[in-house]
């Protein structure tokens, strides 16, 4: 085989694996940890994400989330109903949705994360 021939498979190569990470960091069907989700606060990253049944949510472009905002204590973390007019967890999800949320992934809740039955003995 000739040398340029395997560069060129080689370079093919790489740009379909930056391709598919690419695309994997932006798929619905990312899991995220909460220890990731705390990077997503808009002052570690600009990027601002919250957790709503089990999905992860990007709130970045929603005005209430960001610095300042009436919602900025949730960035980066969960978001549980009752909050404002939604009663519930179902509504608050549909208003997450209504505000053009995008979800960009699920919660994955790893060992680590869980809380020992004996941490409060």
């Amino acid at each position: 085989m000739n040398v340029e021939l395997v560069g060129l498979i080689l370079g093919l190569m790489l740009v379909v694996f930056i391709l598919v990470v690419v695309w994997a960091r932006m798929s619905k069907d990312r899991m995220i940890t909460r220890k990731e989700l705390a990077l997503y606060d808009g002052k570690t990253n600009p990027q601002i994400y919250v957790l709503c049944n089990e999905f992860i949510f990007d709130v970045t472009k929603i005005a209430d989330f960001q610095v300042n905002g009436k919602y900025e204590k949730y960035a980066g973390k969960e978001i549980k109903a009752p909050i404002d007019e939604y009663k519930n967890s179902y509504e608050l999800f549909k208003g997450l949705t209504k505000l053009k949320a995008t979800v960009i992934g699920k919660y994955l809740d790893t060992k680590e994360e869980q809380i020992s039955p004996f941490a409060y003995e």
